[in-house]
Formats: C-alpha cells, sequence, structure tokens
C-alpha cells in the first residue's frame, strides 16, 4: 500500500532503522483521525505526568511460572456458555454433544504451550522467514464421520494427512504445520452444522490459551463469578433500565426482525437443559418497547472470545429505546423543548396540559391548547411501530445476526480510526482512514494483524526512521500513533529509557512489561513477557483495553481501580520504552432538521383537516384560545380602568371632594353628576364588551376588538372635550392604557398595526409573516383551497402531484440556463376573479386563484387574497396553496404555521452573500426570507417551476433520508398606507428554523471550497464560519461522529444532492450549528433554491478562464453535476466518524466468515 504493494511488515534486527517506519506502522493497522479537542488531554503534557519507569534502577521479576490450570474457571465459564449459545443456534441436541465440544476443546487447550515450545517467536505470515526457517502453522482440521455416536468424538494431536491444501503447498513447498484433527462423529445433518461450531470454539479456546498467559504477566486476575456480577451492574449504571434476561432469537433473525417483535417465542431449541456454569433467566421478556428487547438481546449475548468483555449497546438504540419510553409517558419538558423523535408533534410543544408541561404566554399567543395534546398523542399511539427515516438509515450500519455462529465470527475484529503525528503538534501527519482488523488475521493485503510481541519490536526497532511526511520529517520516536474507537482514544507513544532506570543484561532481549499509573508513583514488577503474551493478537490487546475491565494488575493503586484512563501499559526492549495511554473522548451526534414528513400523517381525511382550522372553534389552528381571548380581556380592561382613573382626576380637578362634603357650587354638583354617569356607562360597557367576548368565538375576538376601537375613540374624545370646557385648569394629563390597534387621542400618530374582522390575527406593518397568517386564516382562503382540493380529487389525480412532471428534472423558462434572458412580454395570466365583497364597514376582501402559466387549461393552483380598509390596503399571494398546505400538514405543520406567523422579528443572519432581509418568528420556529431584489422574472418562474419537483421530493421523504431545511410557504406581500405613506412589496419563502430554541456555540456554512472563508464582521459572535474555518479551525478533527450519524449524513446528502441536480439546481449550502451541551450537530441543507441559469452559466465559465489568475481557487458557481459532485466529497471529508463495535465491515455482511489460525 501508498506504493509498496505486497509489503508486509517485518521485525527488523536491533540496531537498524527505515525510512519507510511510519508506512510500515501504517501497514501494522491502518489509519484514520484524531486531535485531541480541549476537553482531553494533549500529548504534550505527557512530561508533567509522573515517570513511566519503576522508581529505582532496572530490577526485573523473574518470568511468571505457566499457569497450572488448563483453563481458569472464568475462562472454562465463558467458554461452556458459549458453547451452549452456538448449539442452540443450529438446532442439535445440547446434552448429546454439549460435553463433547467442551472435552475436546479442552485437550486442544492443554495442546498450546507444547505448540507455543515448537513456534517459538516466529509467527505464521505464509512466506519462508528471514532467517531461512520454513513458516510454521498451527492447524486444527476437522474430521466428520457419520458412523459412530457423539461420544465417540475425539482430538487427535499432531499435523493431519491432509492438513495443508495442494493450493498452498504449490504456493509455498516448505510449509510445516502443527496441531491435531477433530474427528467428531454422530447424525450427519448434525455434523454439517458442527463443522462451523468446532471452528468457533477452536478459535476460542486458543484465545483464552493466551489470554491466561496475558493476565499473569499483567499480574491481572480474573474475578470470581459475584465480583463479575457486581462488575456487570457498574458497567450497566448507565442505563437507567435494568437489562432482564431474553431468550435466545432463532438462528438468522437480524435486528429488524426484533424490532417488528418477532422474536422467535422463548427461544428453546434441541430439547437440551442447560448446562454446569450456564446461566439462563426464567423471566419473561418486556415487549412493550422493541429497542429495549433489541439492547436486553444484544447484551445477553456472548460476541467476544474473551470473558468479562463488557460492550455497551449501540448509542443509537439507547437513544430510540428512551424515545419509545417518552412517547408512552408523560415527562417535563427539556430545557430546549426539543424531543429525541424529531416528529413535528415535539416542535410544537411548550407545555400542554396532560403532558407534564406549563403553559407560557408569549404576548397575545399562547401555547398549544389540550385539543391539540390529544391529537398529538394519538398521532403518537398511531405511529408505535414507526421508525423515522433518519433512524432507519443510522441502523442500516449495525451488524446484525449477532449471535448466528456468523454473527460472533464477524465480530472477532476491531474498527478504529488510526492516526499519527507529532506530539509537539495536533496537526497529523497523515490524513486519517478507518481501519477494520481481524483477529489474529496475519495474512492478507491490508491491515492484518500482529502479534502483541512482534508489534513492540517492531516499534521499537523502527524509532530512528523519519516520518514519510515532508512537512514533518521528524523522527518516528517522537510521534503518537493513535487508536479511536467508541468513546476512547488508546495512544502509544515511544520513549527512550533514561540512564537513571538502568540497563537489562547484554544478553537479555525481551520484551519486559509493567503498569504505571498518571497520578501516582505506582508500577506494578517488571516482568519478560510469556511466549503466550507475545504471541496474543494486537488488535485482540485493544479491545481488552477498551473494554475488559478487569484487565488491570491485582496490586493496582486506587486511581487505576476507580479510573482505568489513568493506567499505562509499558513494554520495554532494551533502551526503548512503548507505552499504551486510554483517555475518554466526546463524539457528537448528527441531526437533522427536526420537522420531518411523517409517515403517519393521514389520520384524519383532508376536509376534516380544513375543517379543524376553521375559526369559530374554541381553538382554532390548534392555538389556546382561552389564552387569546384573555389577552383581549385585558386589553378592555387596561382601557376602561385607565379611563375611569381619569373621570376620578377630572373629578378631583371639578370639585368633587366640596360636592361631597355639600359645599360645591351649582356647577360642581353638575359636572359631578355628569362625571358619575359617565362612570356608570364605563362599567356599563366594559361588561358588554367582557359579554360580547364571553359569547363570541375565538375565531371573531377581532370583531370585540373593533368595537373596542370605536369606544377608545368615543369615550376618549368626549373626555377631552368635556375637559376642554368644564376642567379648564386641570394640568394632570391622562393616563391611557390604549391597546397598540388604536390611534392614540389628540391626533397621535396612525397606528402600524391593525385588527380586521373575523380573524383573531393582529397584522402589523412591520411583522410581514402577521399578513400571511392573517390570510391563511381567514374564511375566504380556507374556502378556496378546499375547492383547490375538491377539484383535484375529482380530476382523479394528488393534489400533491397534480401538476408534478413525471421526473423531477424540469425545464427552465427561456432566458435561464441555455439561451440569453427574452424580452419578449409576459402571456396574460389565468385566473378567477372574485368582485370586492364588504365585510364589515369599509372592510373589503377580494379573492382570485391563477395560474403562472399562460398556457390555456393550465391548473390554478394560487391563491390571491385581497383585503382594505380606509386608507389601508394588503395582498398577499399563496403560490401552491394546496400543496404547501398539505406538505404542511403531513409535517404536523398546520396549526403550529399560523400561530408562528402570527408575529416575527427582524433577525440578523450572516453567513451569505445575498445580504437577503431575514424575519424569525417569536417562538423560534420558522424563518422568512426574502428574495432577493436581483431576481430576474426568470429566475422567479424558475422556482414557481421547481416547486412540483420539490413537492414530489418531499412527500416521498418518509422513505428516505433528507436534511433539506423545508420551504413551507412561497409569498408574494404587499402593503400600501395612505395615512404614512408606506409601501412594501416582498417575496418571500418561509423555512424551517434548523436551530430552533436549540444552544449553539458555533455556525458553519459549508459549500466544499476549503479557500473559501468569511469576511469578519464586528460582531463576532454571530458570524457564521465558511469551510475555510472548519478546515484551519480543526473542527473536522474535534468534531467526531458517531458511527451511525456518519451513515446518516452520507446517504442525506447523496439523495438531496442527487434530486437537486435533476432539478438543475445548484450553489446550496450545508448548514452546521455545534451544540457543545448536548453533543450534537445539527445540520440542514439551506439555499436550495438557486437555479443554473443562464446568468449563472456565464458567471461559471468567467470565474474557471480566470482561476489561474485568482491563486487556482475553484468557482462558486458550477454547473449542477460537477457542483453535486464536489459537494458530496467535501462532506464526506468533513464529518469523521469513530467506529464502534457495532458497525458492519464492508464486504462481511453476505459472506461466510473464516476465522484464521490464533497460533
Amino acid at each position: 500500500m501508498d506504493g509498496i504493494p505486497g509489503f508486509r511488515a517485518r521485525t527488523v534486527s536491533p540496531g537498524k532503522s527505515s525510512p519507510f517506519a511510519a508506512l510500515l506502522l501504517q501497514h501494522l493497522t491502518g489509519p484514520a483521525p484524531v486531535l485531541t479537542p480541549t476537553s482531553e488531554k494533549p500529548f504534550t503534557d505527557l512530561e508533567a505526568e509522573p515517570s513511566v519507569f519503576p522508581p529505582k534502577p532496572f530490577q526485573t521479576s523473574p518470568p511468571r511460572s505457566p499457569p497450572r490450570e488448563n483453563l481458569d474457571a472464568r475462562s472454562l465459564g465463558h467458554l461452556r456458555k458459549l458453547i451452549w449459545q452456538t448449539l442452540k443456534e443450529v438446532y442439535v441436541d445440547l446434552d448429546a454433544w454439549e460435553k463433547v465440544i467442551t472435552d475436546v476443546a479442552l485437550e486442544i487447550a492443554q495442546d498450546i504451550p507444547f505448540v507455543m515450545e515448537i513456534l517459538g517467536r516466529h509467527v505464521s505470515t505464509g512466506v519462508t522467514a528471514e532467517d531461512g526457517r520454513p513458516p510454521l502453522h498451527h492447524v486444527i482440521k476437522v474430521v466428520t464421520d457419520p458412523d459412530g455416536e457423539p461420544s465417540d468424538s475425539h482430538y487427535v494431536p499432531g499435523p493431519g494427512e491432509n492438513g495443508i491444501s495442494a493450493e498452498e503447498r504449490e504456493a509455498e513447498p516448505r510449509w510445516m504445520e502443527v496441531g491435531g484433527t477433530v474427528i467428531l462423529k454422530g447424525n450427519k445433518n448434525d455434523l454439517l452444522k458442527l463443522e462451523r461450531v468446532m471452528e468457533l470454539i477452536v478459535f476460542v479456546v486458543c484465545n483464552l490459551k493466551l489470554e491466561m498467559y496475558l493476565f499473569r504477566d499483567h499480574f491481572a486476575v480474573r474475578p470470581d463469578k459475584n465480583d463479575a456480577h457486581a462488575l456487570q451492574h457498574k458497567q450497566n449504571q448507565h442505563d437507567s433500565h435494568p437489562i432482564a434476561p431474553t431468550p435466545l432469537r432463532k438462528a438468522g433473525r437480524s435486528i429488524w426482525s426484533w424490532l417488528k417483535g418477532d422474536h422467535g417465542g422463548n427461544g428453546t431449541s434441541g430439547g437440551g437443559k442447560n448446562s454446569v456454569g450456564v446461566e439462563s433467566g426464567g423471566e419473561s421478556l418486556d415487549s412493550s418497547n422493541r429497542f429495549e428487547r433489541v439492547i436486553q438481546q444484544i447484551q445477553k449475548t456472548i460476541i467476544s472470545a474473551s470473558p468479562d468483555v463488557y460492550f455497551p449497546p449501540p448509542h443509537l438504540l439507547v437513544r430510540l429505546r428512551d424515545e419509545e419510553i417518552s412517547l408512552h409517558s408523560p415527562r417535563p419538558p427539556d430545557k430546549d423543548d426539543r424531543r429525541v423523535s424529531y416528529f413535528a408533534e415535539d416542535v410544537e410543544f411548550h407545555g400542554v396540559p396532560g403532558r407534564g408541561g406549563t403553559p407560557k404566554l408569549k404576548g397575545m399567543v399562547g401555547v398549544y391548547s389540550a385539543l391539540r395534546a390529544e391529537e398529538a398523542v394519538k398521532s403518537n399511539v398511531s405511529r408505535s411501530n414507526k421508525i423515522s427515516v433518519d433512524s432507519k438509515a443510522g441502523l442500516g450500519y449495525l451488524m446484525t445476526n449477532n449471535n448466528s455462529i456468523n454473527g460472533v465470527m464477524k465480530h472477532q475484529s476491531i474498527s478504529f480510526a488510526y492516526s499519527y503525528y507529532h506530539r509537539s503538534s495536533n496537526i497529523p501527519c497523515r490524513p486519517p482512514e478507518i481501519v477494520t482488523v481481524e483477529y489474529y488475521q496475519k495474512c492478507g493485503d491490508n491491515h492484518q494483524d500482529r502479534t502483541l510481541g512482534e508489534y513492540i519490536e517492531l516499534l521499537c526497532n523502527t524509532a530512528s526512521g523519519l516520518c514519510p511526511d515532508t512537512a514533518c520529517g521528524r523522527y518516528m520516536s517522537g510521534h503518537a500513533i493513535t487508536y479511536t474507537h467508541g468513546h476512547g482514544r488508546i495512544s502509544v507513544t515511544m520513549e527512550e529509557t533514561p540512564s537513571s532506570a538502568g540497563l537489562p543484561p547484554d544478553d537479555d532481549w525481551n520484551l519486559h512489561a509493567w503498569m504505571s499509573c498518571r497520578h501516582c508513583e505506582y508500577c506494578s514488577p517488571v516482568t519478560p513477557i510469556s511466549d503466550g503474551t507475545w504471541h496474543y493478537s494486537f488488535a485482540k490487546y485493544l479491545e481488552l483495553i477498551y473494554y475488559n475491565p478487569t484487565f488491570i494488575p491485582s496490586s493496582a493503586c486506587s486511581h487505576i481501580r476507580e479510573n482505568q484512563s489513568v493506567a499505562r501499559r509499558c513494554f520495554r526492549l532494551r533502551n526503548r520504552c512503548v507505552i499504551f495511554a486510554y483517555d475518554d473522548i466526546d463524539l457528537f451526534e448528527m441531526r437533522v432538521p427536526k420537522i420531518q414528513v411523517s409517515p403517519d400523517h393521514h389520520l384524519m381525511s383532508p376536509q376534516e383537516e380544513l375543517d379543524q382550522d376553521s375559526m369559530y372553534g374554541p381553538h382554532p389552528f390548534g392555538l389556546d384560545g382561552e389564552a387569546i381571548l384573555d389577552a383581549a380581556k385585558m386589553e378592555i380592561t387596561y382601557f376602561y380602568g385607565s379611563a375611569m382613573d381619569h373621570v376620578l382626576v377630572l373629578g378631583l380637578a371639578t370639585g368633587s371632594s366640596l360636592v361631597a362634603q355639600n359645599e360645591g357650587t351649582k356647577d360642581q354638583v353638575r359636572a359631578q353628576l355628569f362625571l358619575d354617569d359617565v362612570t356608570k356607562n364605563l362599567k356599563e360597557e366594559e361588561a358588554w364588551l367582557y359579554d360580547e367576548l364571553k359569547a363570541g368565538k375565538v375565531g371573531g375576538v377581532n370583531n370585540v376588538r373593533r368595537r373596542l376601537m370605536d369606544r377608545v375613540k368615543e369615550v376618549t374624545g368626549m373626555l377631552d372635550d368635556w375637559k376642554k370646557t368644564h376642567a379648564v385648569g386641570c394640568q394632570v394629563q391622562p393616563q391611557w392604557q390604549i391597546p397598540e390597534y388604536c390611534r392614540p387621542p389628540s391626533g397621535g400618530a396612525w397606528p402600524k398595526c391593525h385588527v380586521f374582522p373575523n380573524s383573531f390575527v393582529t397584522v402589523r406593518e412591520d411583522e410581514p409573516t402577521s399578513i400571511i397568517a392573517f390570510t391563511l386564516s381567514s374564511k375566504d382562503y380556507i374556502n378556496q383551497v378546499k375547492k383547490l382540493r375538491a377539484e383535484s380529487q375529482k380530476a382523479g389525480a394528488s393534489s400533491t402531484s397534480s401538476t408534478s412532471p413525471p421526473t423531477v428534472k424540469f425545464a427552465l423558462p427561456p432566458g435561464s440556463a441555455g439561451s440569453p434572458p427574452s424580452t419578449q412580454p409576459q402571456l396574460p395570466q389565468q385566473q378567477t376573479s372574485s368582485d370586492w365583497v364588504t365585510v364589515e364597514g369599509d372592510h373589503q376582501t377580494k379573492v382570485k386563484i391563477f395560474s403562472h402559466d399562460p398556457s390555456p387549461g393550465a391548473p390554478k393552483q394560487h391563491i390571491k387574497y385581497k383585503f382594505r380598509e380606509g386608507k389601508t390596503s394588503y395582498y398577499c399571494t399563496v403560490y401552491y396553496a394546496d400543496q404547501f398546505d398539505q406538505l404542511r400538514r403531513k409535517c404536523s405543520m398546520g396549526g403550529m404555521y399560523v400561530r408562528s406567523l402570527s408575529r416575527c422579528t427582524a433577525w440578523d443572519a450572516s453567513g451569505g452573500k445575498s445580504k437577503a432581509t431575514f424575519f424569525k418568528t417569536h417562538d423560534d420556529q420558522l424563518v422568512v426570507k426574502q428574495l432577493a431584489a436581483k431576481w430576474t422574472i426568470a429566475e422567479k418562474d424558475a422556482l414557481l417551476k421547481f416547486a412540483p419537483a420539490y413537492f414530489e421530493y418531499m412527500n416521498n421523504s418518509d422513505k428516505h433520508p433528507t436534511i433539506l431545511a423545508k420551504i413551507f410557504g412561497f409569498y408574494t406581500i404587499k402593503h400600501k398606507n395612505l395615512h404614512t405613506g408606506q409601501v412594501m412589496k416582498l417575496d418571500v419563502l418561509v423555512m424551517e428554523h434548523l436551530f430552533a430554541n436549540i444552544t449553539i456555540s458555533r455556525k458553519f456554512d459549508l459549500k466544499g471550497m476549503p479557500d473559501r472563508h468569511m469576511i469578519p464582521r464586528k460582531d463576532k459572535n454571530s458570524d457564521v464560519m465558511w469551510d475555510g474555518e472548519w478546515e484551519d479551525g480543526r473542527y473536522k478533527q474535534l468534531l467526531r461522529l458517531h458511527a451511525h450519524s456518519k451513515k446518516i449524513i452520507q446517504e442525506s446528502v447523496y439523495n438531496d444532492t442527487q434530486f437537486l441536480c435533476e432539478a438543475n439546481v445548484m450553489d446550496y449550502s450545508l448548514l452546521v450549528g455545534v451544540c457543545d451541551e448536548k453533543k450534537e450537530l445539527v445540520v440542514g441543507i439551506v439555499d436550495f433554491i438557486g437555479p443554473y441559469t443562464w446568468y449563472k452559466k456565464l458567471e461559471s465559465r468567467g470565474k474557471t478562464t480566470l482561476a489561474p489568475l485568482r491563486g487556482g481557487k475553484d468557482p462558486t458557481v458550477l454547473p449542477p453535476d460537477r457542483y453535486r459532485d464536489r459537494f458530496r466529497n467535501a462532506m464526506d471529508q468533513n464529518f469523521l466518524m469513530v467506529p464502534d463495535k457495532w458497525i458492519k465491515i464492508p464486504g462481511q455482511e453476505t459472506t461466510l466468515r473464516k476465522l484464521p489460525p490464533v497460533l
């Protein structure tokens, strides 16, 4: 590899070094990422720790004597459990075969010391050794004989006649073998199954035998049964749900069978009983949570060849398990009101009665009502058997059939991220790579395993070689080699032995091992390693460090016993020392846009959905109707309270105190009688408005507000006029509490908000979304949407695809992609109009349906709604009204949408170059983007023609993962106020807010261009960084992903970029938000409405031609297919994942794994 095909590392004699040392080390295992975040200990701090060397000069303990027992009790118990598990999987008689297989395995184990004596410290690589000795192989052959009983089966030590195949002998005629033959007798059908069983058991028993030597050399002691149970309990402390005993599932059943609830009954087979040392539980499996079933199954299944190895369940399964629990039980609202289910019902709740939350009012509009909560609960129940599409993609990374024989064999490997770099720098000397190493696999083209002894000797003997990275060029002895897996990182470093530590005798070329502590001066005894430790798999050694908490000396200090990450495992060869250190790392989870199309969106008919949004129900659009009525009531109370306070002031100014003492004049008495009548009338009016509010519907609350407006105008005018005539000397100014939609008395400024009849929405001139909310909630608009939907259904076509082309590719309008802009005038639009209708007073409305397509017979999908009153007029054009409405409902956004749009504020969204104006709704759920004024008519028309393809793609997004930030509406808004002279016209898109109610510490806008840097602003805290900052700031290395998150981002980016390419769209970005609190990366593709127009084509050609003059920088604008490919490649490289034990090994899902010989 790397220019050295077929090169395989060999032990280099002492004193020699190789200039290709790093390449050789890479070949030992293989490369991938790991830089040190600020929360992790940097390698440059190693010198501050206590020395790894013993405090006294070199003193070595005598070699440990070989183990007396064949297998220790813990290893024997583990072997028996695995035999019991595998025999059940192949459906053979447990009583007949369990003892036979166990006895044969023990005989093989007893033969291992003799084999190691013959092999010495040589590796069976399949090629002749450098010293000319023929390669030796430890071969255990399995022979089946149907003539006999299972009890006649036995093991014959020594080489068999046909141990080496003809092909192997032809390739290397000097091969020799040691080992023996297992002869199995019994039923022919059973024997076919038992060959694979025996292959696995031979591998396991040989590993267990070597592991006994390894534990003895490290002064580690296997726990007894009680200690093991306590250890298991400690490992489960992170899981709040205890693991119940689980029946074994039938052979060949995958994880999906368990998720569907099909787990094969009680799992018994073969009619046998549990053997000695095999634990079985009689408790029934809790089937109420399918993910809990899978986790229980995983934790009950033996997949490791070593005892006391604990593999935490996959992170994604644990999250889905907790999510399913939360769906079926009340819970308090999260800090950011964000649940992991990522269905839109969860987005909409801020605390709903009956779900553990408390109402939180935001101005006039409050939280969803209990009615909405009930609907969401029904939705949750309805989709109890559904898994979100992004979770399905993530589950696709899991290795399945774990407790089948082939599944257990596949787990005899480890995948990790490998990297090496100089300890004075955090910049890796080699690009990262994910590597999978099969235990004891010493043959192969790449990434084969090595023995632990061979690996350490190789590092020591090549430490003086130079790093092949020309930017580094320093000795390999100063580098750190890292293996990152799961939630940990193992760092391998090399040090020169200080003179104070002394040297072993000149004839002592043994490897010596000990353990030291990072926090104290503890050092275990220094002892030469045995042949068993030398032959132990290096990759398996990493597994023990990651997953076996008992792999520490029995005399270890309290620091190591409490936290194994402070332990340093040391090996010394002459004056070189190799140190293994473990560190915990942080992993991030990739979170797709929270609002997704739900597979269970058809909970009610389309007509029922529209009827639910009636303005005249108690909870229009799912809003908290009581909160709206309470807000209106407070407006009435505040005004009449201020009016009666002003009457009281006027009374004092006109002698009310004298009149009370019968000392007032006739004018003062008449004034007080008038004011008393005014107070009485005010109280009656206030009560009357309360009754009107109570008797009316929430959707008509503006009707009461309009009456209040009239009363405000009349009352304030009347009292001001009376004051000028009868209380001229009163200097106290009235403190009116007037609603914001009322014009202040005495000719104050005209209000910038308006209340129109038959609605609850207050239209605000400086909040354009309120115009959209008023339009969408109007009765006229809802009726027109019903009409569009009825016509669509009558035509026999889906409302979301009635205008969709057969594929997502669409033709651009004249003057877009391939020709200069057309100067021909647009044809008149086809439309259906109505006349102005007077609703109340001078308030009038007008609605029409039209099509942007001028061709005859083109379907009409857009609605223009106009309304005016006095000198104020508005119109709102709703493009693809029915299609967007259905999309929102499929995302459970129907009611929330109007509620959110009721209020908004201007938003300074940095990061892009378009300088577009943004608004954000008060509840943080939606973002409104104004289309740039430089947009041409052709580009706007292209967007309208893109929309059907977008609807088609989104309607099917419950079947494939997507990270498109959803567009929920496209509108043209116009407002004219002759009182203020203000005129406003906007084309806006309404989109989901990716970071709604989430604490984001850093934001990135990534296009796949490493030389693209942001332009700093004064407010640097709000800057959105670009690709250049992502690369320069090493965020790629710091923000590492769980394995399933990598799968999700890969599939999503592939799907979305393919769709956008076929739709002739380019120049989109991946928006990334970093949530440090929850260790999440929230991502979404944004700005995907830019078609590859004629102007873009010219820009691309121009920048490509001038690229050499611009320093070789890639142009931002590329044809859609080239932009897609660049974007895919960049996003794949931008996000580095750390594999865990459950990751699929490429190429092994459909193949039968054959285990290599251990020796």
